[in-house]
């Protein structure tokens, strides 16, 4: 009973150690994500803040996260958004899709479809799906633009084949809407659009093995 008492101790004291050294040690970001899904906020904000200082665009994602919902730090909107704007200059898709989405929905601030539209675009030709469900209903609304159906087909085609089921919902309701040549186009664009995707996909993948 002793020798279990005595282990548990050691495994607790080796656990803070841990803790200890990480904080004060080169920053980690997939240490900080463990340690925020284990609800460790003050931990985690500290490792995403320090890996943020040093531009890293995960973290600065993270951090514009915990500080847009108040979580480990108080809750600061303008200071969230100026996070995901460098994270998202950096090419994080996370940023960009919540950018896009926060100026498109207008609730934190006020709507801005030019914006909306950029973010969602960038994040979309990457090959986020969330980001080409919401750039197609961009299109099918004529938010910030005029309405154009086939436009918002090519992208909910393009989501549904990445695996979206709402937009697969989208599509099925727009193309009844198209004539058949339109019909066409929106398989033929959708694909075009997945190809480069899929290409610069394996372009970043190679860049990153050489660096």
């Amino acid at each position: 009973m002793v020798a279990i008492a005595g282990l548990a101790t050691a495994l607790i004291v080796q656990e803070s150690r841990w803790r200890s050294e990480a904080a004060e040690g080169p920053a980690n970001l997939q240490i900080a994500k463990q340690e925020f899904r284990a609800g460790d906020e003050k931990n985690a904000l500290a490792l995403f803040q320090k890996l943020a200082a040093a531009n890293d665009p995960a973290a600065q994602y993270w951090v514009g996260h915990m500080t847009e919902l108040g979580i480990g730090i108080p809750r600061d909107v303008s200071k969230a958004i100026a996070l995901y704007q460098e994270a998202a200059v950096r090419n994080n898709v996370a940023a960009q899709v919540r950018l896009g989405e926060i100026y498109l929905h207008g609730d934190l601030v006020p709507s801005d479809f030019t914006k909306a539209k950029g973010y969602l675009e960038r994040a979309a030709n990457i090959g986020n799906a969330r980001a080409a469900l919401l750039l197609g209903q961009m299109y099918r609304l004529g938010l910030g633009m005029p309405a154009n159906p086939k436009e918002a087909c090519i992208w909910s085609e393009v989501s549904t084949i990445e695996g979206n089921a709402l937009a697969r919902h989208e599509r099925d309701a727009l193309m009844p809407i198209l004539n058949a040549d339109d019909q066409k186009a929106v398989s033929t664009q959708a694909r075009a659009i997945l190809a480069s995707i899929t290409e610069a996909t394996k372009a970043r993948h190679s860049q990153s093995a050489l660096t």
